[in-house]
């Protein structure tokens, strides 16, 4: 992978922020700024260098999700969808959930779409256990409502508390729960 020696800092962008909010130590911060920059540098340039070659991203689904994360990754959302489609929809629902988190968190709206809609057609033959995380993920959204709800109704006995919460409350604030109620009551 072109990509893969830096896949660790993908996955640590965050991480090295809350270290300089923690530390407060000026050369820490340089150094994690120099970092950030280095990898915007390389993320920009192989998602370029994809582009123009036509040919998918050389990373797997779970190193995709951090590179969402990567500033200024969100706003070439169309682009990394195109290059990365085969592969996120070959993904299992677990892997296309976290890219999912990831494209919500980020901003990154077109592929926070299509991961959307991946999620829903798969929660149709998830197992039940996998189901919690994809409707929390997908209630995130703002997509997807009906469908929230009627899978919620198969799967909240096996949910998180806070999750099957932080869930019925995103829908009953946008009016979506009445069938939840009358499925257990």
């Amino acid at each position: 992978s072109t990509l893969f020696p830096y896949t660790t800092l993908f996955r640590s962008a965050g991480l090295a922020h809350q270290v300089h909010l923690v530390s407060g130590d000026p050369g820490l911060a340089k150094t994690r700024d120099e970092a950030l920059d280095l990898l915007v540098r390389h993320a920009s340039a192989a998602v370029d260098e994809a582009e123009q070659a036509a040919r998918p991203l050389d990373l797997d689904v779970i190193d995709f999700a951090a590179l969402i994360a990567v500033p200024g990754m969100a706003e070439r959302s169309n682009s990394l969808l195109q290059l990365m489609n085969f592969k996120l929809m070959k993904a299992t629902m677990q892997e296309q959930v976290q890219v999912l988190d990831a494209a919500a968190t980020a901003g990154a709206v077109s592929l926070m779409k299509a991961m959307a809609l991946a999620v829903a057609e798969a929660m149709e033959k998830a197992r039940e256990e996998e189901l919690g995380s994809a409707v929390k993920a997908l209630v995130k959204t703002d997509l997807h409502d009906a469908k929230c709800t009627e899978t919620l109704q198969r799967c909240m006995l096996s949910m998180d508390t806070d999750d099957l919460a932080l869930c019925v409350a995103a829908l009953a604030n946008r009016g979506n729960t009445s069938q939840i109620g009358r499925a257990h009551v």
